[in-house]
């Protein structure tokens, strides 16, 4: 049995964060971290190859992970040997849809450029900008060697979310196996989750 062991909260904002983006051109790796008013809520890593996306908790005490593939998209519990094929969304939208073409997006949004700043080794460009799907006020600190957000902070009501990247990889191959469920896991519809045990 599939465990409840993500807030309702939690899954919604890894969905609009990590990936399983339905239309998404980016190929790579990276690692993402998400705080909020600098309370770390988790940290996974996203593994991608066009519409196929794996997010995989780096948490000790989490293990599981969602991945997106030809046939759809699941939650896999490893521990339990179980998948739960999720229902498809009709929208893709999420913060980081946008990774094959950050430029693209930043103009679209009309993104005011106002300053830079080195995290890390990179050098950073700093944008302001309205997010388009929480409608809050929004700052994105983009690579300028390789046009890409390693930190992104939209305001909201809970306080201030920030999502960093790190740790990414754009120029190693990766093989369709990696989004591949295991044929021995046993695979639920949320249907199957909620009908009553008889």
């Amino acid at each position: 049995m599939l465990k409840p062991t993500l807030s309702a909260f939690l899954t919604m904002l890894i969905l609009m964060t990590a990936g399983l983006p339905f239309a998404l051109a980016f190929t790579g790796s990276y690692e993402e971290t998400l705080t909020m008013s600098e309370r770390r809520i988790a940290k996974f890593k996203v593994t991608a190859k066009g519409e196929f996306v794996k997010t995989e908790f780096l948490e000790a005490d989490r293990r599981e992970l969602f991945l997106r593939n030809e046939t759809g998209t699941y939650r896999v519990i490893p521990e339990e040997r179980t998948a739960m094929k999720l229902p498809d969304s009709n929208d893709p939208k999420n913060l980081l849809d946008d990774l094959d073409d950050y430029g693209a997006f930043l103009q679209r949004n009309q993104a005011k450029r106002i300053g830079s700043e080195t995290l890390g080794e990179k050098e950073t460009d700093i944008y302001e900008f309205l997010d388009p799907m929480t409608r809050s006020n929004s700052k994105a600190w983009v690579w300028k060697e390789k046009m890409l957000p390693i930190k992104i902070e939209v305001q909201s009501q809970e306080g201030v979310l920030t999502i960093e990247l790190s740790n990414i990889d754009i120029a190693s191959a990766i093989d369709d196996a990696v989004f591949a469920l295991p044929e021995d896991y046993q695979v639920m519809t949320a249907e199957d989750a909620s009908a009553p045990a008889l």
